[in-house]
């Protein structure tokens, strides 16, 4: 059975559901192998720098968690990326759900202003995953094979 409804009414009007609908369609198209069943995969450039590397920690029918990060330094003081998205398959959206040690995101009903949390922090980290998401993809970045792969010890 087809839709009925024109495309063109399925998109929301709220930035952040539009947001989270831009990453979904970001992750689908540069992270293909994903969607179709992979539970790994790396994605560099082969100029000496780390590989992104995304992992997929739970698979479910219509959610799927996955795990994004890339080491940047080897100082110890600069922190890898980190990023955990949970990618909706029935609504086609993606959202951050964790970051860089913050293992959950409050609502912006739930901030408490004195834990240090901001009232679009959920806002700001989907803006950050959808930069990051671009930057990757006009990069030229690719799935590198097991030979592309950097030794490490």
């Amino acid at each position: 059975m087809t839709h009925t409804i024109p495309p063109s009414h399925l998109q929301s009007n709220s930035q952040i559901l539009r947001t989270f609908e831009d990453n979904y369609l970001l992750l689908r198209r540069i992270f293909a192998p994903l969607f179709n069943g992979s539970e790994e995969i790396s994605l560099g450039k082969n100029d000496g720098q780390a590989p992104l590397l995304l992992k997929v920690s739970e698979r479910h029918k219509y959610m799927t968690i996955i795990e994004l990060n890339q080491k940047i330094s080897e100082d110890k003081n600069i922190p890898d990326i980190f990023l955990r998205l949970r990618l909706y398959f029935d609504a086609r959206v993606a959202e951050v759900i964790a970051y860089q040690g913050i293992e959950r995101i409050p609502a912006r009903y739930q901030v408490k202003l004195s834990r240090g949390d901001t009232r679009d922090e959920k806002m700001q980290v989907n803006l950050l995953l959808n930069e990051f998401l671009q930057y990757i993809d006009d990069q030229g970045y690719r799935i590198l094979t097991t030979s592309d792969s950097p030794v490490t010890n």
